[in-house]
């Protein structure tokens, strides 16, 4: 891995708790868990993601999206994995902090649909994950990894110690898997980045087998070990591959994947099928953002190497995607870089979504001018991704011009002036290319939830005029996949007019259509402050599950959507 310009900070006052790295053997051996610390005690689990994964699901939007017709969906174990690693200035900035801070304009990720593992990233011995990417990726489902690190001739001197010493090897490995256990992330990348004693190749080897092993038999859950394409066997010589073969794949035998270096090429990429037969998905084509060596030279670029590497069947490696973040220029606002390079690689991403009830999301990206709570503002600006809730499972839409660095909004972004809960919502607008007559629905999650009761269901919006306003639609299977039933929920009657069908149709004609099925209110709408109304609806699932939702947008103008819930009804005894 290239080292980037590092930031050091300053301690902070006692008081305040930090996530902090190991920096040293000596302090790697010497660890033992701080019960005065209180947050490893907050992170959540990692929770369940559809079965399915969907190709670049909402590419485009509402492009090709007006009717209630379902993505297609395959199998999750059937498609290439994405790895975003994290590498940023040295890492443990505002992060650190795991109640947060005031910085609000802190970097922040928020396309977790997007990817399938988390890597946090730094040149210290001993990342560990910092609470709040650990609370943000497990809420959306994403395995979050920290990294062993060794490096250069202080490397070297660590690894001449540790390949003649087996009880030392046994320590180390006993406290990765004791600190991995007790700050509860998912396992560790390896990165080893110094050439080894002469013919230690074979005790790496082992090093690998045994932490991952262990790893696996005392962690409470999933733990994986990616290992860095970087010394070769068995000569342990260090000289970077970029492609899986003879000298790398003795260590890709023992690990959960191999995350390759990012100077290949494409003509190359096809020569690996072979070798890593059916764990083809687990080779990760490295692909640095910052663009050193790499094909297409990164940036907004990107997304011209993933699609190399997706058409050669391969998982991908994204290294330091905060580069919109880190190389943004003075006076532009990073969000709309960071939803534009989402936006271009979005269609080569195989997409998931949540699966677990209940579900709630305010959409919330962990920042904000300002925190709300149900519409009301209770705290100035704040910076902290531990309160980052769900996110959409599509990406933005946003035009953005790259040579100026501008933008143009479209139908569906993020919305940081405004919050039901938190510090941001979604702003739903009609685009220009859309007649003013249509109303066009917009995916918002891929999902698969089932209830055997009673679901009730909770939506909280603010229309931005008299006439404009949102519907929440589910699009709901049976369980054979043989029949599809959709759900709009809306408080007032409108007419609904699609672009592939000539007659308008209200909503009391939908109900003589068996497939769309039209709900209102359970109970008196609630007017929250500041214009935010919400609105509750009871529905009965039976033999069917959701796997979409969405919203139908009304009127001329923008509507604010800024919460969504599905819990299961209580049964009375």
């Amino acid at each position: 891995m290239h080292k980037k310009e590092l930031v050091t900070f300053e301690d902070s006052e006692s008081h305040v708790e930090e996530c902090r790295p190991i920096k040293s053997m000596q302090e790697l051996l010497d660890w033992k868990p701080d019960e005065t610390l209180s947050w490893p005690k907050r992170v959540v689990y990692k929770a369940p993601t559809t079965s399915f994964r969907v190709k670049g699901f909402g590419n485009g939007c509402h492009a090709a999206q007006n009717s209630f017709s379902p993505a297609m969906r395959v199998l999750k174990n059937s498609v290439p994995k994405t790895i975003f690693c994290h590498d940023y200035k040295g890492g443990y900035l505002d992060d650190r902090f795991p109640m947060g801070n005031t910085n609000h304009e802190a970097y922040t990720f928020f396309h977790w649909s997007g990817i399938d593992t988390f890597i946090y990233f730094s040149h210290n011995l001993v990342t560990i994950p910092p609470l709040g990417w650990l609370n943000a990726g497990h809420r959306n489902g994403v395995s979050v990894l920290g990294t062993f690190i060794t490096e250069n001739d202080s490397g070297e001197e660590m690894w001449e110690k540790i390949i003649d010493d087996t009880d030392l090897m046994r320590d180390v490995i006993n406290q990765l898997v004791e600190i991995c256990n007790y700050y509860h992330f998912d396992g560790y990348f390896l990165n080893i980045e110094n050439k080894l004693p002469y013919n230690a190749a074979d005790q790496m080897v082992h090093f690998i087998r045994r932490l991952k092993e262990k790893l696996r038999d005392c962690c409470s859950h999933e733990t994986f070990v990616i290992w860095y394409d970087s010394i070769i066997y068995p000569s342990g010589k260090l000289k970077w591959q970029n492609k899986l073969n003879g000298l790398n794949k003795k260590f890709f035998d023992v690990c959960d994947g191999i995350f390759l270096n990012y100077q290949w090429k494409p003509e190359e990429l096809f020569l690996c099928s072979s070798i890593a037969g059916a764990r083809q998905f687990d080779v990760y084509v490295g692909i640095d953002v910052f663009g050193r060596g790499c094909f297409e030279g990164g940036g907004f670029n990107t997304y011209k190497a993933l699609e190399k590497v997706r058409s050669a069947g391969f998982s991908v490696g994204l290294f330091a995607p905060a580069w919109t973040h880190e190389c943004c220029t003075a006076g532009t606002d990073y969000l709309w870089r960071e939803v534009f390079f989402w936006h271009r690689v979005w269609k080569h991403l195989y997409i998931h979504g949540p699966s677990q009830l209940p579900f709630s999301s305010s959409f919330c990206i962990g920042k904000g001018f300002k925190k709300y709570h149900k519409g009301r503002a209770v705290e100035s600006a704040w910076f902290n991704l531990a309160e980052q809730e769900i996110q959409l499972s599509v990406p933005y839409c946003v035009n953005f011009i790259e040579k100026s660095e501008s933008y143009s909004t479209r139908c569906l972004r993020p919305f940081i002036k405004d919050s039901y809960r938190g510090g941001s919502c979604l702003i739903i607008s009609r685009p220009n290319d859309i007649m003013v007559n249509i109303n066009y629905y917009i995916r918002l999650f891929s999902c698969e939830f089932r209830s055997d009761s009673t679901l009730l269901v909770s939506v909280s919006s603010k229309g931005l005029d008299d006439t404009s306003s949102l519907s929440l639609v589910l699009l709901l299977e049976t369980e054979d996949q043989m029949y599809r039933r959709n759900i709009l929920m809306t408080e007032t009657a409108f007419k609904i007019t699609f672009s592939y069908i000539d007659t308008h149709y209200s909503t009391e004609c939908l109900f003589t259509d068996p497939n769309v099925i039209v709900l209102r209110p359970s109970a008196p709408v609630f007017a929250n402050e500041n214009g935010w109304f919400t609105h509750d609806f009871e529905v009965i699932l039976g033999n069917n599950k959701i796997i979409e939702i969405g919203v139908l947008h009304v009127g001329t103008r923008a509507a604010l959507l800024g919460r969504i819930s599905l819990k299961r009804k209580e049964k009375l005894n």
